[in-house]
């Protein structure tokens, strides 16, 4: 009963995926193209609980993003945040008649949500988790992988556990901060390409990834990504992040409105 019943959920998603592609309602934006105006675009998109009810929480969303640009996403909890990053995300899909979201391919994005890809095994493992699973070649640049570490305060892991002597439960073994920390320098890793890797990614998504780090350890995070050739979309709920971003959505859950902000 258990794997027919996963076998039901698989074929209904497989039907919601080809749904969504041939009705027009998901595009999928080439990442390769440095000519192409937006880098992500919703035109009239109901966001929903992902439930059969499909309770709609932000009504006929739409905006644009320049690849340029970078979107931090505020609201009360539940208005519909991470329902929204899920959906660019491919996770949720567009049910909405007459609407359309233009966006990246999958392999061109790295989604950190809130429960983090944290693995037994190596430290030189774990650094490369995104990278196994996008079948990408090992980086191992040890200099490169110890300065990322050092930048994020993270170099105490090689001392204590070197890069390839010591397996552990990374997710038991480092505290909240010291996990959302490594799975920041885990997605920059899949930047630091070989020069003939056609592999490219370009699109952070980040649903509260900065949650257990203090103030100044999220300003060296947001600072990095702002120098580095990435563009990325971010779910807080603290103000003191809207400076590392070009443009804020702000969620109103009690008339499922929203408004868009610009900041310069």
């Amino acid at each position: 009963m258990f794997v027919e019943k996963l076998i039901s959920l698989r074929q209904l998603h497989r039907n919601l995926r080809s749904t969504e592609f041939s009705s027009g309602r998901r595009i999928k934006i080439n990442s390769n193209d440095n000519f192409q105006e937006n880098s992500l675009e919703l035109n009239n998109v109901n966001i929903c609980l992902p439930s059969p009810s499909q309770t709609i929480l932000i009504r006929s969303l739409s905006f644009s993003l320049h690849f340029h640009s970078s979107l931090i996403i505020t609201g009360s909890s539940g208005c519909g945040k991470s329902s929204l990053l899920r959906l660019l995300a491919g996770l949720q899909y567009n049910l909405t008649d007459d609407s359309s979201i233009s966006i990246p391919s999958r392999s061109s994005t790295i989604f950190l949500p809130q429960q983090l890809y944290l693995i037994e095994g190596t430290l030189r493992e774990q650094l490369n988790y995104f990278r196994y699973v996008r079948n990408m070649s090992i980086y191992n640049n040890d200099q490169q992988l110890k300065d990322l570490l050092f930048k994020f305060n993270l170099i105490h892991l090689i001392e204590r556990y070197t890069l390839d002597s010591s397996i552990q439960l990374w997710s038991r073994t480092l505290s909240l901060g010291e996990q959302q920390r490594l799975i920041i320098v885990v997605a920059l890793i899949t930047l630091l390409k070989p020069m003939n890797s056609n592999q490219k990614i370009k699109y952070f998504i980040l649903d509260e990834t900065t949650s257990g780090c203090d103030e100044l350890t999220e300003k060296i995070i947001y600072e990095y990504l702002q120098n580095s050739n990435i563009q990325y979309i971010s779910i807080s709920h603290r103000n003191q992040l809207i400076k590392y971003h070009t443009h804020q959505l702000i969620i109103d859950p009690k008339t499922q409105s929203y408004e868009i902000i610009q900041h310069f």
